[in-house]
């Protein structure tokens, strides 16, 4: 399926993949996946419009200055949507289309802290207080299904841990 070119008309998407483009206009995009390599034959232009081409084959787009070209190796018959908007209504219209990522339970939404470093225990543990006075910390261990795991400190202690707070 090919379409004329529009000048100054930008394209974002295609999955994820290490080519160093942000802009697609130029680029021949390989549609399959291929190790750390996820295609999604779906574009969303800077004309404000979202294309999303239904393909259960592998494939290529070719988003040239000239003309955009969407090309199977394999298929019976061709579908694709095109959608309207701003990029978050495109979104939002693709996520009703394709499914909405289910909301993550509230056990695996606990209080993730991430930092550098820490240079001492001390530091360590003035924190940990610290959030246990906010009541991010509860002194509690839930296991992968949300259960209450029982805490045993020998066993801490043999590993090294001190929670001491």
């Amino acid at each position: 399926m090919t379409f004329e070119a529009v000048e100054g008309e930008h394209f974002y998407g295609l999955g994820h993949e290490a080519t160093g483009c942000f802009d697609l206009k130029g680029c021949t995009v390989d549609l399959r996946h291929v190790n750390a390599k996820c295609a999604m034959p779906f574009v969303y232009s800077s004309l404000g419009y979202g294309f999303l081409w239904n393909m259960p084959s592998t494939g290529t787009c070719e988003l040239a200055c000239n003309r955009t070209r969407w090309s199977s190796d394999c298929m019976r018959q061709m579908d694709y949507v095109v959608m309207g908007g701003s990029p978050a209504e495109v979104a939002e219209t693709l996520a009703d289309l394709t499914g909405h990522a289910p909301m993550m339970p509230d056990w695996g939404m606990g209080f993730w802290q991430s930092r550098l470093r820490y240079e001492t225990q001390e530091e360590v543990l003035r924190v940990a207080r610290r959030y246990r006075e906010l009541g991010f910390i509860t002194g509690e261990r839930q296991g992968l299904q949300g259960e209450k795991v029982e805490v045993c400190d020998e066993c801490d202690e043999k590993k090294g841990f001190d929670y001491g707070v």
